[in-house]
């Protein structure tokens, strides 16, 4: 998801859908937080429903829990019905990020579309990632792709499989 979908989200987009026999936490990207214009649609119109884990559920039902405004922005601020600010949320990406140990300063937020891209493309069919990463083309997708380390891993494994043929 993009920092502005997710600045835009309100309790309401969080669900627990039944899909089959399976409870599915399900985060509907239906908004996009623009600072100093408000609540729009999703970058060019695309809405979507975004599967979640069950612990990525309950992080952000404790995060609803916890607003003081008692409803509003999942990510809530001092004022009431206003997300707080893009600039804090990388401000807190970065400590987050320093206390983990992840010195890069390539890392940005945005870089955890890369990621999820990257992670899911080894295991879902191209078109489903697309279309829960939003990308209009094949060629973004690619864009977004990178190795993994457990890929980088294989790729090192087989070029020393060369020597030794």
């Amino acid at each position: 998801m993009r920092k502005g979908e997710i600045l835009g989200l309100l309790p309401e987009h969080i669900e627990l859908q039944t899909i089959g026999a399976a409870l599915v936490p399900v985060i509907h990207v239906v908004s996009n937080w623009v600072e100093g214009d408000g609540r729009k649609h999703p970058k060019m119109g695309s809405t979507r429903d975004v599967p979640i884990p069950m612990f990525v559920y309950d992080a952000i039902r404790e995060v609803i829990k916890a607003n003081p405004w008692g409803g509003g922005p999942i990510f809530w601020s001092d004022r009431e019905g206003i997300p707080i600010s893009g600039g804090a949320v990388l401000v807190n990406f970065k400590k987050r990020k320093e206390a983990v140990g992840i010195t890069d300063p390539g890392i940005s937020f945005h870089s955890w579309r890369h990621w999820y891209n990257s992670y899911m493309r080894s295991s879902l069919d191209d078109h489903v990632l697309k279309q829960l990463t939003r990308h209009r083309s094949d060629e973004m997708t690619d864009r977004y792709t990178h190795l993994t380390e457990e890929q980088m891993v294989q790729v090192m494994q087989a070029a020393t499989g060369l020597r030794r043929g």
